[in-house]
């Protein structure tokens, strides 16, 4: 398969954006079929894109050219599955959806709230993920992905590892467990480490009781010979009932002092722990239409969801939302 691919927005009071690519992709089964593994997938993906482009050559991957490459590969034999991408962004500006940030998006809360925040004028990385299931109720993941920032006057290194461990003691008994170490340089974060445990229940007719308990620890460079530490925890437990109802009860924990610092006060830096508590139910109505009802206080910060991140302010009170899809 292959294709191309062309875009432009206009805004009255902005600069137009335009950007045009050429793709492709090939799948390699019936090959590793004829090379004796029966069981085994493969799939190649390449996509070029430039963005105001200055210069004739479309596949220049010059700092001075801008430009997005992005490369994948697929992999699945038995019990084995194995992902692999690269990443080369420059001066890549768009209006619309961001290139491939190369991270993996996490349904844990705290791993979601820190996750990776692309800079396509000038980054390049990879990410590998391997999963492996032993026997049937037990899923083993690990995730490694890297990117490094060149802004021309420093350069900030991005990295991530991942591990995870899903057992089904009883078809009745879920746990997860994940361990994952990081560093952020842009953000100033040299070493955060985050560990948690899901432990589910499933009972009497789609009946479940989901328990989960989260921690992170961040040592964190506030500028020369200036630095904190600083503890974020989460806790939560859900009673749902599949497919259409669920109600939590979640506590957000840290020692951040941009969290617990009282701005009013002057020359002194409050440390006592910050805490939200909330309590929240969801309801599907149908396949289009979902009422929500949250009662406490957010923690403010960063959410990711289907490749898209954006910021929630933090919150307190009463909410009802309702959501609906077409």
């Amino acid at each position: 398969m292959a294709g191309s691919a062309y875009a432009k927005t206009h805004f009255r009071q902005f600069r137009n954006y335009e950007i045009n690519s050429l793709f492709g992709e090939i799948t390699l089964n019936r090959l590793l079929r004829q090379a004796g593994l029966q069981r085994a997938s493969l799939s190649l993906y390449a996509e070029h894109a430039r963005s105001f482009a200055k210069t004739d050559n479309f596949f220049s991957t010059k700092k001075s050219d801008p430009h997005a490459t992005y490369l994948s590969l697929n992999f699945g034999y038995n019990k084995i599955g194995l992902t692999a991408e690269y990443k080369d962004y420059r001066q890549f500006e768009t209006s619309m959806n961001l290139p491939p940030i190369l991270y993996k998006e996490h349904s844990y809360y705290l791993l979601n709230r820190t996750t990776h925040e692309l800079l396509s004028d000038f980054e390049n990385g990879y990410q590998l993920e391997l999963s492996y299931r032993p026997i049937t109720s037990i899923l083993l993941v690990g995730n490694w992905s890297v990117a490094k920032n060149d802004a021309g006057f420093s350069t900030f290194d991005f990295a991530d590892r991942f591990l995870e461990a899903t057992v089904y003691a009883t078809p009745d008994i879920s746990t997860k467990v994940f361990y994952d170490w990081s560093k952020d340089e842009v953000k100033g974060e040299d070493d955060r480490r985050t560990s948690g445990i899901d432990l589910e229940w499933s009972f009497y007719r789609n009946y479940a009781i989901t328990i989960e308990q989260q921690y992170q620890g961040v040592d964190k460079n506030l500028g020369p010979e200036l630095r904190e530490f600083y503890v974020n925890s989460y806790s939560s437990i859900t009673l749902s009932k599949a497919p259409s109802l669920s109600l939590s009860a979640v506590v957000n924990r840290s020692t951040d002092s941009s969290e617990t610092d009282d701005a009013t006060t002057q020359f002194k830096i409050e440390r006592n722990p910050r805490y939200w508590l909330s309590f929240v139910g969801s309801y599907q109505v149908n396949m289009s239409n979902e009422l929500t009802v949250f009662v406490g206080a957010r923690r403010g910060g960063l959410v990711c969801l289907s490749g898209t991140c954006y910021e929630v302010l933090p919150f307190k009170g009463l909410e009802l939302r309702w959501i609906t899809t077409f």
